[in-house]
């Protein structure tokens, strides 16, 4: 990458300072850990749960082992928000670095970063969603051209 490019991608990360989304990022975290420490204590205190599948006087770390693999459950729509969110906020930070002049630098980077990492340039819209934090690259460059067109 050139100078040009790295000030854009610069620019990008400090559009996620510029928008606070570490910040947010970690209060939401916050809130998610909150959410399974009441629910683990609800499961834990709870009569019908501790009958239905624990032994009497069974071992606390017993009882904390189930209550963890039955809120597994819980790890599809968190991480599934997680990564909407994420993805919400790269498209805030890309839309950052374009406002500040750097839009076709940061394509030209995008397109670099995605090569050299071998990137998938159309992954199944599904399987993206679930499992990636960033927009794919095509969606980025539509982004970016959108913008740069809007800012014209």
């Amino acid at each position: 990458m050139n100078e040009d490019e790295i000030l854009a991608v610069l620019c990008h990360e400090f559009g996620h300072w510029y928008n606070s989304h570490t910040l947010k990022l970690v209060v939401c975290v916050l809130i998610q850990q909150l959410f399974l420490f009441w629910s683990t204590n609800q499961l834990l205190n709870n009569d019908y749960f501790n009958k239905t599948l624990f032994y009497q006087n069974e071992p606390l770390i017993i009882k904390i082992s189930y209550v963890i693999y039955f809120l597994n459950i819980t790890e599809i729509p968190l991480g599934l928000s997680n990564n909407i969110l994420s993805r919400k906020y790269e498209r805030e930070a890309d839309i950052y670095a374009v406002r500040q002049g750097y839009g076709n630098e940061l394509s030209s980077a995008l397109i670099k970063l995605n090569k050299e990492n071998k990137g998938n340039l159309s992954p199944d819209y599904v399987y993206s969603t679930f499992y990636h934090s960033h927009p794919t690259l095509v969606e980025r460059m539509e982004l970016i051209d959108n913008e740069m067109k809007k800012n014209k």
